[in-house]
């Protein structure tokens, strides 16, 4: 076994004893790493590696030691130590040149992946690297041709010794050598065509690959790759239409005439070419969609919606293929133009015709994507008038959801639907009434007789859409309060908040429900819009405070109540005493917080609350504390 102790011995002995001070201490701390590191368990060494690593040159007497390590059985530590390896750089070149020939494949493996991250500095190692491309071992190979590619040999040599990789029993080492070869760029070029007749498929193939690598620098092999393209079985020609691609705009002539294919896996392969090159090749995708071949149409369809252009010609061509006789083809386009998005508005009257297509999936789709791309009312709205009556429920829920787009010129269309023989159709007629801007009057009358539908949802809708009826609506709010459900009184109480005045006429329906109802949400939505009627409940929702018990599920209608009152600041003063028995409660820490807000809200006259403010002002809740203070700052305001 190799070992450090002689090298750092002389180094003890001769030159470092001339050295400063400074270059004698890092020797030292070399020699005590290498012993170290021979010594140790794996952890250790890994370690040590670890630290000789970060000394970069300054470690190249632990060289020796460490390639010793590349031969220890354990994955770790042989990766540290080639790393270290690769740090110090030419001072580690020697020894991991000797290592090349170790009888230990692991170690060649690992001395020969250190090379390459040496890089140039290693190339004078190219010939034993290229011997090893003819190893016994598939990883010795696969990084021999890996660090041949960056050691930066004379290019002719290194790229032959590589080609002839291309021809090895193993895929990964014929990649490995493809991307070393890709590393010398233009200059590989003309080698690779040469191998683009090579009597060996596979090797033919890792040319082809190594060219697309190369992108826009094997432009000179494009003559060959286009015959291969045209020419060569599927397994070969698509990797050549790929290669097409890769060299850009240049190559679209090339790709384009295998759209004149017989074959339909060359022209499929062609349109992905296309797509592959990008927007320089968009025209000729949209023409591809008018292509004698359904196959072709299909392909350009999908891949023109991946491209997410919402080029004009884009959006046309997409548009007229919303009307092709291929079903698939017909929904890629919708499908296209829907994730265009507005940017798609010029296809709308396609799409409208789309909508009376004979497949429901295509009517559907259509749908989804006009609602996406919008349209012109006028055009629009007539289609949707007759999809509004579509056997398809989902259809025509859709529908409804995008009148409210459309504005009062939707509105008797939403009308008509509130009669539908589907609850979810007349739920989502009464959520769009709610939506459509415009006076809702005249349809109060249609809605009350949702009041009374069967399905409670639908109740609940047509109620909340009731809240922009105005006064009319007030006679079907007032059965809604009385209805069954909870959540359709909860929505009726709520939707008299918006209708302003008019709704006080029924403000002792409200306070009974805010009182007595058995729903908490009810009662809630009660208190919120007697809280908008100003003073003239008031003394009913102080009173009301006193019986709500501070516990359990009524701490919710307890807060709401509180911040009622709190909204009205110094008039419901008469509230202090029951506010501070909420703020000293110590069930239900939110009760607090709110308590201690609508006291600072009542300001000065809150008064004979700051004792228990103060008390609050020191509780550990943060909430309660900062809530306190501030109240306590307003309550003192001269």
């Amino acid at each position: 076994m190799r070992t450090a102790s002689l090298l750092c011995g002389l180094l003890l002995t001769g030159p470092a004893l001339g050295q400063t001070k400074e270059i004698q201490d890092k020797i030292d701390q070399v020699l005590a790493l290498c012993k170290e590191f021979q010594s140790g368990d794996n952890a250790a060494k890994v370690r040590i590696a670890t630290k000789l690593a970060d000394l970069g040159q300054g470690a190249s007497a632990a060289a020796p030691t460490l390639v010793d390590g590349l031969a220890v059985a354990n994955e770790d530590v042989r990766l540290n130590a080639a790393l270290a390896l690769g740090k110090i750089g030419k001072g580690a070149i020697k020894p991991l040149q000797e290592t090349l020939s170790h009888k230990d494949a692991n170690a060649r493996f690992y001395a020969v992946w250190a090379l390459a991250w040496i890089g140039p500095d290693a190339s004078a190692t190219a010939p034993q690297v290229i011997r090893l491309l003819a190893d016994d071992n598939d990883n010795v190979r696969r990084k021999a041709a890996y660090t041949l590619g960056r050691i930066a040999p004379v290019p002719d040599t290194a790229i032959k010794e590589l080609i002839k990789a291309f021809g090895d029993k193993s895929p990964e080492v014929r990649a490995a050598a493809g991307e070393a070869v890709a590393h010398f760029g233009a200059a590989a070029v003309p080698a690779l065509r040469r191998v683009l007749k090579d009597d060996v498929e596979s090797v033919r193939i890792q040319a082809i690959h190594t060219l697309a690598s190369l992108k826009h620098d094997a432009k000179p092999a494009l003559d060959d790759l286009k015959t291969i393209f045209l020419t060569a079985q599927n397994n070969i020609s698509f990797p050549a239409s790929t290669a097409l691609a890769a060299i850009g705009k240049d190559a679209i002539a090339a790709l384009k005439e295998g759209l004149k294919a017989e074959r339909d896996d060359i022209r499929q392969s062609a349109v992905r070419g296309l797509a592959k090159v990008g927007a320089d090749a968009v025209p000729d995708l949209v023409d591809a969609l008018a292509h004698t071949s359904v196959e072709v149409r299909r392909e350009a369809a999908q891949h023109l919606g991946a491209m997410n252009i919402a080029d004009k010609m884009v959006v046309l061509g997409l548009a007229y293929a919303t009307a092709d006789s291929d079903l698939q083809v017909r929904m890629q386009a919708l499908s296209a133009l829907q994730r265009l998005g507005p940017g798609a508005k010029l296809a709308a009257p396609k799409v409208v015709a789309a909508l009376g297509d004979a497949n429901d999936n295509v009517r559907r789709t259509a749908l989804y994507t006009l609602a996406r791309i919008g349209g012109e009312a006028e055009a629009v709205l007539p289609a949707l008038t007759k999809l509004a009556k579509d056997p398809d429920v989902q259809i025509r829920t859709t529908v409804l959801q995008m009148l409210p787009t459309y504005g009062k010129d939707a509105l008797p269309l939403v009308l008509d639907s509130l009669r539908d023989a589907e609850p979810r159709v007349r739920m989502q007629a009464a959520f769009a009434l709610g939506r459509v801007s415009g006076d809702l009057s005249k349809a109060v009358p249609k809605l009350g007789e949702l009041v009374q539908d069967a399905d409670p949802v639908v109740r609940a809708a047509a109620v909340a859409a009731l809240g922009r009826g105005g006064e009319e609506a007030l006679p079907h709010l007032k059965t809604a309060l009385a209805d069954p459900t909870a959540n359709v009184r909860a929505a009726a109480a709520l939707a008299l908040g918006s209708l302003g005045p008019s709704a006080k006429k029924l403000g002792k329906e409200l306070l009974a429900l805010a009182e007595n109802d058995s729903g908490i949400l009810v009662r809630r939505n009660a208190l919120q819009t007697l809280g908008t009627f100003g003073d003239d409940y008031l003394p009913q929702l102080i009173g009301m405070l006193k019986g709500i018990p501070k516990t359990g599920k009524t701490a919710t209608l307890g807060m709401a109540l509180i911040q009622t009152l709190g909204n009205f600041g110094p008039k419901a003063k008469d509230a202090v005493p029951d506010l501070i028995e909420a703020l000293d409660s110590k069930v239900q820490l939110q009760l607090r917080w709110s308590a201690a807000q609508a006291l600072g809200s009542i300001g000065p006259d809150a008064k004979a609350a700051i004792p228990a403010l103060e008390r609050a002002a020191q509780d550990p809740n943060q909430t309660l504390r900062n809530n306190a203070t501030t109240a306590l700052v307003r309550i003192r305001v001269k």
